[in-house]
């Protein structure tokens, strides 16, 4: 698939509050990492209590807002539970970005590219089922 396709699939899915995924390196051998990004109501009161614990500023309504955490835990794990919050699932790294371009700059400043990303049903699928899927290596 072409990137910029890609790209505009991923910003589609985005808009329309589908979380999206990628698989990521780890140096535990039973373990999976991902990198997850999510659309996030700004209006939750647990996000803004955590945007004030963390002195972090409140969105303005209009702009898009999106929290991106780099999880990590046991192969099995993963395959069940990648979207709950479990203790099971250790989060290395979680920010937020304010608007579409903050996150592009965020992405390339890890060296991440938005089109290796699909959605998290596809990263979820479990390996034992012997399916071709869409999740990235």
């Amino acid at each position: 698939m072409d990137r910029e396709v890609a790209r505009r699939c991923q910003w589609l899915w985005l808009r329309r509050g589908v979380s999206i995924a990628m698989r990521m390196s780890t140096l535990r051998p039973a373990c999976r990492a991902w990198c997850v990004i999510e659309a996030v109501d700004a209006r939750m009161p647990a996000i803004r209590e955590r945007l004030r614990r963390d002195r972090l500023p409140i969105p303005l309504r209009a702009l898009p807002f999106y929290r991106v955490r780099r999880i990590e835990a046991a192969r099995h794990v993963l395959e069940h539970r990648l979207r709950a919050e479990s203790q099971a699932v250790d989060c290395l790294e979680e920010f937020f970005a304010y608007g579409e371009e903050h996150l592009m700059h965020i992405l390339k400043l890890r060296g991440l590219s938005l089109s290796r990303f699909y959605p998290l049903l596809c990263a979820n699928a479990p390996e034992s089922r012997r399916m071709r899927t869409l999740r990235p290596v």
